[in-house]
């Protein structure tokens, strides 16, 4: 599968570029304005634990990680882009360029483990979540983000919808299928959210576009910057009514 990931694709590029001033003065003040407080509401990350040990696995460049480290975190991350996992160590974070399984980290070691659209990657993701049991301690909690592939933008897009991302989504998951594979993994499910945002509408109609041209659009963050807000706005009432893009699911360990 390495083919299908060039260099172009992993999030550590797009923080480390050299970006617009407005782009670059949008993402610091974004993450500057991130607190124990806010940090709960922000998508994909859980409520603050004194003294909790938070694992998060495809950090990427460990932007979220830093910041749940100065909230006071003890944060651990695994990556397996040697390069985002570098810059990551280079801010003093601990990250590892290692598969999930092969670390062996103790058992019942973590109160939170934090996975952001990950699992669609994984060819074998119910053997990570196993690894994720084990490693949770008693009534530890599971943050997970993916794409709906139950969402009102795949049932027009189809085959463009922008999460589809074939290869790299080897699995597509609707509410229902991932709450029974958590469920036969051994976790209960919790709380249920739709958090879409207005990039990914952004990109199916962008697909749509280049397909007819016979391109494909990237880096859409950046190369449609101005425009994400309007868009933003479609998502968040697709959200509301519970057919948005992306599932953030949170589970605890039985």
């Amino acid at each position: 599968m390495k083919k299908y990931y060039p260099e172009e694709y992993y999030s550590f590029q797009r923080w480390t570029e050299e970006v617009g001033f407005l782009r670059a003065f949008y993402r610091r003040m974004k993450w500057k304005s991130l607190s124990r407080i806010n940090l709960m509401r922000f998508s994909g990350v859980p409520p603050f634990v004194e003294n909790g040990k938070i694992l998060d696995v495809g950090c990427g460049s460990g932007e979220v990680l830093s910041i749940m480290k100065k909230v006071g975190w003890e944060t651990y991350g695994v990556e397996r882009d040697e390069r985002a996992a570098k810059y990551a160590r280079s801010k003093g974070l601990n990250v590892l360029n290692q598969d999930l399984r092969s670390i062996r980290f103790p058992d019942d070691y973590f109160d939170i483990v934090r996975m952001r659209s990950v699992l669609e990657h994984l060819h074998q993701a119910s053997l990570i979540l196993a690894e994720v049991h084990r490693i949770l301690k008693k009534q530890g909690r599971l943050f997970l983000i993916v794409p709906n592939i139950d969402s009102f933008e795949f049932k027009i897009f189809k085959s463009k919808w922008y999460p589809l991302d074939i290869p790299r989504h080897i699995y597509h998951f609707s509410p229902k299928s991932l709450t029974a594979l958590l469920e036969k993994s051994r976790f209960k499910v919790g709380k249920i959210r739709y958090v879409g945002g207005g990039v990914f509408l952004l990109g199916s109609l962008d697909y749509l576009r280049h397909h007819r041209k016979g391109k494909h659009g990237t880096h859409l963050a950046d190369k449609y910057f101005l425009r994400i807000p309007a868009f933003l706005l479609v998502e968040i009432w697709l959200n509301i009514l519970k057919t948005g893009n992306l599932l953030e699911i949170r589970a605890h360990k039985v």
